[in-house]
């Protein structure tokens, strides 16, 4: 590591390849940078700036999204905020197939939480 970029500098640098606030944030938070000299980066921001490379930044932001909010279980409560209308083109997105096969995670653990936290999807009107 750079004995000159103090522990708090790494963070900023990992910040502005992975804003962890928020979906939202993550999904824009999507620079590369190219060169930090030749001393070695901390692991988390060597990974970031791999994951980055990557020349589909969709995929790379579903990969983000999918590690980072993602990655001790399904964090549901976000998008159980969404507005309805939005919830099945997250479906989609979470239970697609990746066409990256640098990919770590799949979507299909957070859309199964997701579908059990929204029983309400699934009921129908009796008819009478």
């Amino acid at each position: 590591e750079n004995p000159s970029i103090t522990k708090t500098g790494w963070s900023h640098f990992s910040r502005l390849l992975c804003d962890k606030s928020s979906i939202t944030s993550i999904y824009e938070s999507n620079h590369t940078v190219n060169y930090f000299g030749p001393e070695r980066l901390p692991l988390d921001l060597d990974d970031l700036v791999k994951l980055n490379e990557h020349e589909n930044k969709k995929e790379v932001a579903r990969e983000k999204i999918l590690r980072y909010r993602f990655q001790d279980g399904a964090n549901i409560q976000e998008f159980l905020d969404m507005k309805l209308k939005v919830l099945p083109h997250i479906m989609s997105w979470l239970g697609g197939e990746s066409s990256w096969t640098g990919g770590k995670n799949t979507g299909r653990t957070p859309l199964y939480q997701l579908l059990r936290n929204l029983p309400s999807l699934f009921e129908s009107q009796s008819r009478r």
